[in-house]
């Protein structure tokens, strides 16, 4: 079942938000994403399948993540029913970790092993700050 715009949600912990084609982002196999201020909203196009494959309680396991340069959802995000639809981390602009070990993506824009290492470097600084 696929969410009808505009549709008014409820952000575990924020409180409610309108979900409207201004704030539409992108829509993909699984979801569709929006822009709520400073949060990136994911809803799931089968909310069903979100049950179905515990994802609620993977989500749950995700928001220990704290570090800071690794986005990790911040809770979830509920329907008018009350079942949950998705999720809400922070928005940020910048490149998925995953697409840096792709070949494609590295020789597209010429990310090296040395830039991997300096990336590795700082973020294990960062952890440790």
């Amino acid at each position: 079942m696929a969410l009808t715009l505009p549709a008014k949600v409820k952000l575990e912990g924020e409180g409610t938000a309108l979900l409207d084609q201004s704030a539409h982002l992108s829509t993909g196999g699984e979801g569709s994403v929006f822009r709520i201020g400073a949060h990136a909203v994911k809803i799931y196009l089968n909310q069903k399948r979100m049950r179905k494959e515990g994802l609620s309680d993977k989500l749950e396991l995700l928001k220990a993540i704290t570090h800071p340069y690794v986005v990790a959802p911040l809770g979830l995000v509920y329907g008018s029913s009350g079942e949950p639809i998705g999720y809400y981390m922070r928005y940020r602009t910048g490149e998925a970790l995953p697409r840096l070990f792709t070949n494609d993506f590295r020789t597209r824009v010429g990310f090296t092993d040395t830039d991997t290492h300096t990336l590795v470097e700082h973020a294990i600084k960062a952890g440790n700050a």
